[in-house]
Formats: structure tokens, C-alpha cells, sequence
């Protein structure tokens, strides 16, 4: 039987450990994609929080690209409407939970972090390219 080099085994859990805490850490209330295609009013606020090449490659139709990851997220997101649902997504999932925190910290009550593009995208949700 073939060895895992001990290095590998301790990136391989790492990576799954950060995974689990962005989950179980993340904010916002989970929506899976077939009950934000039932809910979702094209007049709400829908985030997608990917950088803007993924967002380029295609989106949510009415979608805002927010990319979670750039320096200016919180900035920007701070000139959202308080008070108003917000749906956010991603490419998995991990994302977009980070940036339902920061939705939180800023005040937003009703945040809906709906999971990943391609999930959606097959549930039946609008799309752009």
C-alpha cells in the first residue's frame, strides 16, 4: 500500500478544517438554490461575491458583482439598503458566507447566502453571459 507523504495529509485536513469554519462560521441564513428560485423577486438585492472574471463568465441574471475577496468589500457593501432582503452566492458556497458576516456586521437583518453558480444556475435560476 501506497503512503501519503505526512505533508500532504496535514494540507489535506487543513484545507477541510478551513472549509468546515467558514461553514459553520459564515452568516446569513441558508437557502438552497431550488428555494431561492421560488423566492427570489428580481427587484431584491442579489450579490454575487466572485471575482470579475467568474462573474464575466457568466451570472445571476440582475445580479451586482461584489468580489468578497478585494479590499474595498466592506466599503462597498456598506452602501447596500438596510432593511432589504439580500441574496448572496458564489461559486460553492464559502464565499459568499464570508460576505453574508460582513452583511451582518453592517447591519443587515435578512441575508441569504444561496450557495454556488453552477447549483443555481441548474435549479433553474435566470442567467447571463
Amino acid at each position: 500500500m501506497k503512503r501519503f507523504p505526512t505533508f500532504t495529509v496535514i494540507a489535506i485536513a487543513a484545507i477541510l478544517v478551513f472549509i468546515l469554519v467558514q461553514r459553520l462560521m459564515g452568516g446569513g441564513t441558508s437557502l438552497s438554490p431550488e428555494a431561492f428560485v421560488a423566492a427570489y423577486e428580481p427587484d431584491q438585492i442579489l450579490l454575487d461575491v466572485r471575482t470579475p472574471g467568474e462573474f464575466e463568465d457568466g451570472h445571476l441574471a440582475g445580479a451586482i458583482n461584489m468580489n468578497v475577496t478585494s479590499g474595498d468589500f466592506r466599503e462597498r457593501a456598506a452602501t447596500l439598503p438596510i432593511g432589504e432582503p439580500v441574496y448572496v452566492y458564489c461559486a460553492s458556497g464559502v464565499r459568499s458566507s464570508r460576505a453574508a458576516a460582513v452583511l451582518e456586521e453592517l447591519g443587515h437583518t435578512e441575508v441569504y447566502n444561496v450557495g454556488g453558480y453552477g447549483e443555481l444556475a441548474r435549479a433553474g435560476a435566470a442567467t447571463e453571459e
